[in-house]
């Protein structure tokens, strides 16, 4: 898991964010789906609105910028967006 200074930042990668389901052998062009809603939850407690991100590019993903607000204490941060069931992002605060 990387580790992050308290005060620094990191980029979150979100990858394969699509509404088509090829699972079953289909070949269906990948469609996009809606942008997501990401949210980061600090060590402590405390969240951070990331925004709305939307899904595109070859791999229908994402990438936002997460800045670790100084004087977080060391712990770890979850990230999550807000699909019924979403994805986790993760990554520690270090001192």
């Amino acid at each position: 898991m990387p580790t992050v200074s308290s005060g620094g930042a990191i980029t979150i990668y979100g990858h394969w964010y699509t509404t088509t389901c090829n699972d079953t052998g289909g070949n269906e062009p990948l469609q996009p789906l809606a942008p997501v809603h990401l949210t980061a939850t600090l060590p402590g407690g405390d969240v951070v609105n990331l925004g709305n991100l939307d899904p595109g590019g070859p791999d229908m993903g994402f990438a936002v910028e997460v800045h670790v607000p100084a004087g977080t204490p060391a712990g770890t941060v979850t990230i999550r967006d807000d699909r019924q069931q979403p994805a986790t992002y993760e990554f520690e605060v270090g001192q």
